[in-house]
């Protein structure tokens, strides 16, 4: 489940980054075809992949199988991105979506219908898996029943998604300017996703559970052994369910809800079936310590901590100025457009990957880590809570071993347990390394943040990378007037005005009728703090320069400036009311007028 949320936002990102041609009357057909052609070939490598793992199951050639299961079914998601990928951005797959009559317009509609078709590469890899997955973990669950559970299972995951949109839809539909003003902003974004999520993270338990089929958990003895001890232990639910995944053949539990009026245990038929009544126990422990710790809650400041991160990524100036500076580099010819899109969000997946990967994974498994030791602790002997584990790595098809992201491996688990049991200074010094993470994350979010909304900090890192970019290029095409003068235009919006200077002299050097080149350093001595006299005058001088061969507003203006501080007042509102004639939407100009028009403004 946890890896199907990466590979759906990874989906949803390429598909609303991607674009597509609104013209697709003449490439229909070819679309089409191309998109089942490679649906075709994906079902092949499915239907090889596990038949192959079959034949290695049955002839015994190898082992720990639940790890080379788990490892082709990584192999064929990240296969089925690719290719949904070049359905995008080769076969104009947003296109073809968008001319469906009368829905082909809605953004829902659209996002949807791409999730859809990537389901139904995910739904193909499930088709062949089951035979496969039936064999190794010992199930007999029929085919039907596998893929249904898998979607069912991976469905939810979609449904924040799905209430944001219909949420931001309904916004953008609504009269409510100021709302939508304020929406466009980063913190109003930032702000709105957090309430978002705390609605969600309330109410979203009710409709999971309705839609994944909960029942209430059927009076027994071990049912009733469960509710005494949750109730001796304080914690407040609203009901345990039995948790239908799979026909209930996967051997798991889980907790969703972050109050107790809408806080649900879920429980499969076949852990319940295997576990004894204190092996039980445990595991509503554990869950309880997911809950006590607030686990749901700081799993959610990971996910707006990532949309954070992307949002100011992506909204960054100089991430675009980046991206398009390697993407000249890489290509010197014409790149088309569809894959400069491409090129420009793929690091932003990569990022993703490793954020979830590593950061977002190291706190899962030390949650998990924390939940087994409350269950320890709140029941005085880890023996129950690691007796359930190991039924489960047992009757789960050998599974002990089974490497995961998101959890330490069942073998971790139990070791961890045992060493606590010794040493039981351990559960403190983890939960010591847990809170010091929590404390490290928001702080690094916090600086990180500030290099994308902070604007001096935005601003100085933009200019020093277009500096440093134009640098790079001027000392490969040394002489290059353009190149010198992106340079020197770029020191002086940084102020670094001596630097600035330099290569504005440079330029005149080589070019003496260069009127940019004139006017920006007439600007320049102008503009100075205290200009000495000798600058004024040659700043009058290079504005001249710059009029005569170019009556732009912006040169007028730099010369006006020169008139007024020299003296020559009457000159200055002269010729500034020139530039206003030709500007007239520059409020600048007409301030600039009211200064040199007005009596207690005196010249120097």
């Amino acid at each position: 489940m946890f890896n199907n949320i990466i590979y759906f936002i990874i989906v949803l990102l390429l598909f609303n980054m991607s674009l597509y041609d609104r013209d697709i009357s003449g490439s229909l057909l070819y679309s089409i075809s191309m998109i089942a052609l490679f649906w075709a070939l994906y079902a092949f490598m499915c239907r090889v992949g596990f038949r192959r793992l079959i034949r290695l199951y049955e002839r015994g050639y190898a082992s720990g199988y639940a790890a080379i299961y788990s490892r082709l079914v990584f192999k064929l998601s990240l296969s089925a991105i690719i290719l949904f990928t070049i359905d995008l951005f080769s076969f104009n797959l947003k296109g073809l979506i968008e001319v469906i009559p009368f829905a082909g317009q809605i953004y829902i509609f659209q996002g949807l219908s791409a999730l859809i078709i990537f389901i139904i590469y995910l739904g193909t890899m499930w088709y062949f898996a089951h035979p496969a997955y039936n064999k190794i973990f010992g199930t007999d669950i029929g085919r039907r029943g596998f893929i249904t559970g898998n979607i069912r299972f991976n469905i939810p995951v979609l449904f924040p998604w799905l209430m944001l949109s219909i949420v931001t839809d309904l916004i953008n539909y609504s009269p409510w300017q100021g709302l939508k003003i304020f929406l466009e902003r980063p913190a109003g974004q930032i702000i709105f996703l957090v309430f978002f999520l705390i609605i969600i993270m309330i109410f979203i338990p009710v409709v999971i559970k309705y839609f994944w089929g909960c029942k209430p958990l059927p009076d027994s003895f071990k049912a009733e052994g469960i509710r005494v001890f949750l109730r001796q232990l304080g914690f407040k639910y609203r009901d345990i369910v039995n948790w239908p995944i799979l026909e209930g053949k996967m051997m798991t539990a889980g907790i969703m809800g972050i109050i107790p009026g809408y806080r649900y245990i879920m429980i499969t038929d076949s852990l319940m079936n295997i576990l004894t009544p204190s092996e039980l126990n445990a595991v509503m422990a554990h869950e309880a310590g997911h809950a006590k710790f607030k686990h749901q809650v700081k799993l959610s400041l990971l996910f707006i901590g990532f949309f954070i991160l992307v949002m100011g990524l992506i909204d960054s100036d100089y991430y675009s100025i980046f991206i398009g500076y390697l993407i000249s580099k890489v290509s010197s010819h014409s790149m088309p457009e569809n894959l400069q899109m491409l090129l420009f969000v793929l690091p932003v997946v990569l990022g993703l990957i490793i954020y979830f990967r590593f950061i977002m994974g190291f706190f899962m498994r030390h949650f998990e880590r924390e939940a087994d030791a409350y269950a320890a602790v709140t029941l005085n002997d880890p023996e129950p809570i690691i007796n359930s584990l190991e039924k489960i790595a047992l009757l789960s098809g050998r599974i002990r071993d089974l490497p995961s992201w998101h959890h330490f491996s069942i073998r971790q688990r139990v070791e961890f347990l045992l060493k606590s049991k010794e040493n039981p200074g351990l559960i403190k010094r983890h939960r010591r390394l847990v809170v010091s993470a929590c404390i490290l994350f928001i702080a690094g979010i916090f600086m990180v943040s500030s290099l994308f909304f902070i604007t001096p900090i935005k601003r100085y890192i933009t200019n020093n990378l277009i500096t440093s970019m134009i640098k790079n290029e001027a000392n490969e095409k040394p002489g290059d007037i353009d190149l010198m003068m992106s340079l020197a235009m770029a020191y002086h919006e940084m102020e670094k005005f001596t630097e600035a200077k330099e290569i504005y002299e440079k330029i005149l050097v080589l070019d003496r009728k260069q009127a940019t080149a004139l006017n920006n350093l007439a600007w320049l001595l102008l503009t100075l703090e205290n200009p000495e006299a000798d600058d004024i005058k040659r700043g009058f001088e290079l504005a001249n320069e710059a009029v005569a061969l170019e009556r732009s507003p912006v040169f007028l203006d730099t010369l006006a400036e020169a008139c007024f501080l020299i003296g020559k007042r009457e000159m200055a509102v002269k010729i500034i009311e020139e530039a206003i004639l030709l500007d007239r939407s520059n409020p600048y100009y007409r301030k600039q007028y009211e200064r040199f028009t007005d009596k207690n403004i005196t010249d120097l």
